[in-house]
């Protein structure tokens, strides 16, 4: 990938807003667009629940080091403890989604990449395989309907605790198909207890070893990028 900015949409829960233990910036090559502005990436990242710390100053640190774009801009509507469902339209955070791609869009912002990291509250209420790839085919099919043509990165999570969830991983895999721009993100279920915080949320060492798994996906997929991206 040698786009010269990469542009972020970031969905998800609190694993990709702002709940980790320790704050960070990106540098200068690091921004974030909230509300019609571009602000420089310092942790809580706008746009996201929390107030804390989060994987993306770490991921957009380390995308630019890698040579992977020259800047990164993340968009980032993540909010901690929703499920698949909260997401798809229709549900309760859509509506969420609806505005920030209403205001990139008044602004001229064209995404090159979506990540999809969120799985962990639909372990804990047992959502089935079918459901959950269901609900998130329509998340990304809704995004592609409006003109988000961009590569979705589909994390697999699903670590509640000590429970991860096969139906939820399954429903993940289930949905990556590079023939539709469609990719394998990170597995967050092989960052362990060590990683962690309280069993589910990432501490700065998980955040660390989360960014430099998406930055690995994501120049796994450079030749598909290279082409297909913004």
């Amino acid at each position: 990938m040698s786009n010269p900015r990469a542009t972020i949409l970031v969905i998800g829960q609190a694993n990709a807003a702002n709940h980790g233990p320790v704050r960070a910036s990106g540098g200068p090559a690091v921004r974030a667009f909230h509300e019609g502005s571009f602000l420089p990436a310092h942790d809580p990242i706008p746009g996201a629940s929390g107030g804390s710390g989060s994987v993306w100053t770490r991921f957009g640190a380390k995308a630019v080091s890698a040579g992977l774009c020259k800047e990164v801009v993340f968009v980032n509507v993540a909010h901690g403890d929703t499920a698949v469902a909260d997401w798809a339209p229709g549900g309760a955070f859509h509506s969420r989604l609806v505005t920030a791609l209403r205001k990139a869009r008044d602004t001229g912002v064209a995404f090159t990449h979506v990540v999809w990291f969120q799985g962990e509250r639909d372990t804990l209420v047992r959502t089935g395989e079918a459901e959950y790839a269901d609900r998130l085919g329509r998340v990304i099919s809704w995004l592609r309907t409006q003109g988000i043509d961009a590569p979705v990165f589909v994390c697999r999570t699903s670590r509640r605790g000590e429970r991860t969830s096969d139906s939820v991983r399954r429903a993940q895999d289930s949905v990556v198909d590079p023939r539709r721009n469609v990719f394998s993100g990170p597995d967050c279920d092989t960052l362990g207890p060590e990683m962690r915080t309280d069993g589910t949320q990432l501490n700065e060492d998980g955040q660390n070893a989360f960014a430099e798994l998406l930055v690995e996906a994501f120049a796994a997929a450079a030749p598909d990028l290279s082409r297909k991206a913004a």
